[in-house]
């Protein structure tokens, strides 16, 4: 399984996890991230276990599961806009920039669902 640790580095500059401004950045930056984890995986495919702020992750054949279920038992639909590009090493960030350009935007389809 595949862990994220805490941002201590980010508290510690912002004076402490203890002031109002810090926690609320916190807050906001722990669901920020699992928003990006979770696009991460699912455009990804990654099959990996993945854990993250409490939370379980997986994905498999275009179903995202998160456990404990955050989502009272529904199944929810997903649409990720994405970009195919090749397998392979850039040379420059022209050279990705370029290979970026040139993909057509498609939609990556598949559902969430929740599991104790």
């Amino acid at each position: 399984m595949i862990g994220v640790r805490g941002h201590g580095v980010l508290r510690d500059q912002r004076g402490g996890a203890g002031s109002g401004a810090a926690a609320a950045i916190d807050r906001d930056y722990r669901f920020v991230r699992m928003g990006d984890i979770l696009s991460l995986i699912v455009s990804g495919a990654w099959r990996q276990p993945y854990e993250y702020d409490g939370r379980q992750l997986a994905h498999d054949a275009g179903r995202l599961t998160i456990g404990p279920d955050p989502f009272a038992g529904a199944t929810v639909p997903l649409a990720l806009p994405v970009r195919r590009i090749a397998r392979r090493r850039y040379t420059s960030s022209e050279d990705l920039r370029a290979a970026l350009a040139a993909a057509p935007e498609e939609w990556l389809r598949g559902s969430a669902t929740g599991r104790a």
